[in-house]
């Protein structure tokens, strides 16, 4: 079914029900995923460690720690700690004919994102995330075959405090850099922002030596925010959206599709931070499907 099919007005995530793996798992089941089931690369980053999260609720940590200014409120592809899972899924897993593409989703839950938490206050080290899809895996300083990346959040300075902006999305195999588009969060009393989600659509190709490939064709995403008066969640305004055709692909079988999300931290001197960095912490759920494949 065409991405715009997709229903985005419900992210509720129920309990998992499958374990994920080669193929792509089960169609609908939402699958939560813990440090065992996830690799990591640090990139240019001094620490970038993944563990399983203190807080009740949530199932893995993030300790993140800078040596480098950089370029601030930017989402540099090669320049992020990445925490990535493999579905298994490859060409080989797509057929001709009606079942010949996939939809994939994949959700973060970010922990005490909220008005007067230290990801609003710390100015001196604004934090960033998105998540991506890929074909290939960190890192990124070879260019990954397919892919998206971007929508997330990027922060900057709001009188006194930071607000949460939102970024490009962009295709991870020829655009290295998504900088900022506007505001996805405000932290606004009584709202917190409770989820991101990524959709992409992986179809069947060929190449030019008639070779089947697979193709990341379509990236999807969405931010929701839960207001805490009623409780109901509900999406932002800001949506993001990318397609690259059928160019962002492998034919190589040994290419799997690739979920993750992608870790920030800046160093903003003018605003009390010091190089290097202390560790930060982010506690969150990272959770995955598979919508629709015949394959």
């Amino acid at each position: 079914m065409p991405i715009s099919r997709v229903n985005f007005q419900n992210v509720a995530i129920p309990p998992a029900t499958d374990s994920g793996g080669g193929g792509g798992g089960n169609a609908g089941a939402w699958t939560s995923l813990t440090p065992s089931d996830l690799q990591t690369d640090a990139q240019s980053y001094q620490t970038f460690t993944l563990s399983a999260s203190p807080q009740s609720g949530y199932e893995n940590r993030i300790s993140i720690a800078n040596n480098a200014v950089g370029v601030f409120n930017n989402f540099p592809r090669n320049d992020v700690g990445v925490v990535y899972f493999d579905t298994g899924f490859s060409l080989d897993d797509l057929d001709n004919g009606d079942g010949n593409n996939a939809v994939f989703q994949i959700s973060i839950e970010i922990y005490n994102m909220t008005s007067g938490s230290t990801y609003q206050t710390d100015i001196g080290y604004p934090l960033g995330v998105c998540l991506f899809s890929s074909l290939s895996p960190p890192p990124f300083s070879s260019a990954p075959k397919g892919g998206f990346y971007g929508h997330g959040f990027l922060h900057t300075k709001s009188g006194s405090t930071l607000i949460a902006n939102d970024a490009f999305v962009r295709r991870m195999r020829d655009q290295t850099t998504a900088g900022l588009r506007g505001t996805i969060y405000a932290y606004a009393a009584g709202i917190d922002l409770k989820h991101l989600v990524h959709t992409v659509t992986v179809a069947q190709g060929i190449d030019g030596s008639d070779n089947k490939t697979i193709c990341l064709t379509q990236g999807d995403f969405m931010a929701y925010a839960d207001k805490t008066s009623i409780p109901l969640e509900y999406p932002q305004t800001v949506i993001g959206q990318q397609q690259d055709s059928t160019s962002g692909f492998s034919n190589d079988s040994a290419d799997t599709v690739l979920l993750g999300v992608m870790f920030n931290m800046f160093i903003d001197t003018v605003n009390g931070g010091a190089n290097p960095s202390p560790t930060k912490t982010w506690d969150f759920n990272l959770k995955w499907r598979k919508l629709n494949t015949e394959a």
